[in-house]
C-alpha cells in the first residue's frame, strides 16, 4: 500500500498518508454540550465546556468532578443538543 501511496502522491501532487486521526470525526458526534457558570468558563483549554456524544451530564462519576468542584465550584447547564 505504501508503494502505491507514494506513486499516487508523486504523480498527482496529493498528500495521501497511512496515518489518520479521527479527532474531527469524533468531534462532530459530540453534540451534547454543557457549560459551567463558574470561573473555569474563562480559562483555557476547555473554557468551561464539556462535549459528549451521549446525553450524559457532568456528574460525580466523572474522574475530574471532585477537582472541578474544589477548584471552580460552578454548575453545568446544557447549552446544545
Amino acid at each position: 500500500f505504501k508503494t502505491l501511496m507514494n506513486v499516487i502522491n508523486y504523480s498527482s501532487n496529493l498528500n495521501i498518508s497511512i496515518y489518520h486521526t479521527f479527532h474531527d470525526e469524533v468531534d462532530q458526534c459530540r453534540n451534547h454540550i454543557w457549560k459551567c457558570n463558574g470561573p473555569c468558563q474563562y480559562k483555557p483549554p476547555y473554557f468551561g465546556l464539556v462535549k459528549r456524544a451521549m446525553n450524559r451530564a457532568p456528574a460525580p462519576r466523572d474522574t475530574w468532578w471532585n477537582k472541578h468542584k474544589y477548584e471552580c465550584g460552578g454548575e453545568y447547564t446544557k447549552i446544545s443538543e
